[in-house]
């Protein structure tokens, strides 16, 4: 058998150029083979939109199974390409899916729902599937068509009809006296149901403006709540800490209370003494500090000092030194 080295690299580099090309092949299209447990895209027809965004969430009993790929219109309809794991759970041949609002600022998803015994092909057709409410237009529309409105030939029609109550009999004036006052209040209110209107058509474009700082906002919000949650322990820990220092500190109060204060009053009477002898001690510190400097200089004046201590020798040693008056050798 011949060795690694003695073999025809021609023919070994060519083997390993072929073995990385099918591995790469492999890595970039695992998901394609058969029998490999990967995601499978499926096309839903909408016939609206309703604010969906790709990269928006594909749920299936409020857990999340794959995501918005792409969205595209295909003539009287718009065709949302969802990427689904085929593991979470089997799709039949009657799976529907509804776009839903997931968030009050008006976030989608797709929420599926499986059916059916089969396999589920590679589309949902339209008669299969429930488009999303879109509250910021229909907000929107409604402000339009209330701007839109004849105040005055609403009024006029309403004094109409309060007219022709007039002439009803008195059981029939009685249930629609209503109208007559509502149409009053409409009419004298007129600038203030504009201004009304007005408002709520700039709330909501503001609203649908803002809508992913808003998200933003309320999701680091939820981080900062849940990192409050986590830390509910170790404060509820430190607490039960701190009572109990404060226990103890109570009951070493409780138990030294008959010697702390004799203890207290001797420390008072210490710092009054001090306190009358601040002067002294003041003046003996400031004396110390020319001493101190004079001592310095005779040691540093070279290798030997003199120093005078007067009074050194007692008294009563007169004549009993040698050498002094009346002493002995």
């Amino acid at each position: 058998m011949k060795s690694f080295f003695d073999r025809d690299p021609v023919r070994i580099g060519w083997t390993g150029t072929a073995v990385i090309a099918v591995l790469l092949v492999l890595v970039f299209n695992y998901d394609k083979i058969p029998g490999w447990p990967a995601k499978t895209t499926y096309t839903a027809q909408f016939t609206d939109a309703s604010g969906l965004q790709p990269g928006d969430t594909v749920q299936i009993s409020g857990i999340t199974v794959g995501k918005v790929d792409s969205i595209r219109l295909a003539g009287d309809h718009v065709d949302v390409a969802l990427r689904v794991d085929s593991r979470e759970r089997h799709l039949g041949d009657r799976t529907g899916a509804a776009i839903k609002v997931e968030t009050v600022l008006g976030r989608r998803y797709v929420e599926l729902h499986p059916d059916g015994g089969g396999s589920l092909g590679k589309t949902i057709p339209v008669a299969r599937t429930t488009s999303g409410y879109d509250i910021t237009e229909s907000l929107s529309q409604l402000t339009d068509k209330f701007a839109g409105t004849d105040k005055k030939k609403l009024s006029d029609a309403l004094d109409s009809v309060s007219s022709l109550v007039e002439q009803l009999p008195p059981n029939l004036k009685s249930s629609l006296e209503g109208i007559s006052r509502a149409s009053n209040t409409v009419a004298s209110r007129d600038q203030a149901v504009q201004q009304l209107l007005g408002n709520t058509s700039a709330v909501s474009g503001l609203l649908a403006e803002r809508d992913q700082k808003i998200t933003a906002l309320i999701s680091d919000g939820g981080t900062l709540f849940a990192a409050l949650n986590d830390r509910a322990e170790t404060i509820r820990a430190l607490l039960v800490d701190v009572r109990n220092v404060s226990d103890q500190l109570r009951a070493l109060a409780k138990e030294n209370a008959a010697t702390t204060p004799p203890m207290l009053a001797d420390l008072d009477k210490t710092v009054a003494l001090l306190n009358q002898n601040y002067a002294n001690i003041n003046d003996a510190i400031t004396g110390l500090r020319p001493f101190i400097t004079q001592m310095g200089e005779v040691v540093g004046s070279g290798p030997f000092f003199n120093v005078l201590l007067q009074n050194i020798t007692p008294a009563n040693l007169h004549g009993q030194v040698p050498g002094s008056l009346g002493g002995g050798k």
